[in-house]
């Protein structure tokens, strides 16, 4: 897949391996098939203006998934993953697990939009992370939210 091609899979399935092979496969969103047509919307959207998006109940499975490994590990390997950034970095993968865009974010940092994008690209490289939703996850797993 091109890294410029953003892409949202629509599925039946809700099912642990799916939404892992969608994330490996590296998509910007999952949406179940039978979503609400303004979610669905919502979703493409989101994903267009560069967000990661989840269907509700799939993002409560990868909640799930994520609560339910072991969280010692999981929270010593976020840690150690998030050990060279610098202050300011820490900021952004914070910003990205409340959900912000790269207009909101942006806003926050005082820096252009296209700063941001280039940022999150960045971001993703040094956390080894395929998109947004992955690194997210890092975030609260290393403590940068009040969510861990």
């Amino acid at each position: 897949m091109a890294p410029a091609i953003r892409s949202l899979i629509l599925t039946t399935f809700g099912e642990d391996q799916y939404i892992a092979d969608a994330l490996r496969q590296r998509l910007a969103g999952t949406i179940l098939k039978d979503s609400a047509p303004d979610e669905l919307i919502h979703a493409v959207r989101s994903v267009a203006a560069g967000a990661a998006y989840l269907s509700p109940p799939v993002a409560q499975r990868v909640i799930q998934r994520f609560t339910t490994a072991s969280t010692t590990t999981r929270r010593e390997a976020a840690r150690d993953r998030v050990a060279g950034l610098t202050p300011r970095e820490r900021t952004l993968p914070r910003l990205l697990a409340e959900g912000r865009s790269n207009a909101a974010i942006a806003t926050e940092m005082s820096m252009t939009e296209t700063t941001i994008k280039s940022y999150v690209s960045r971001l993703l490289t040094k956390l080894a992370c395929a998109n947004r939703v992955q690194a997210a996850i890092v975030a609260i797993d290393a403590g940068l939210t009040g969510d861990s």
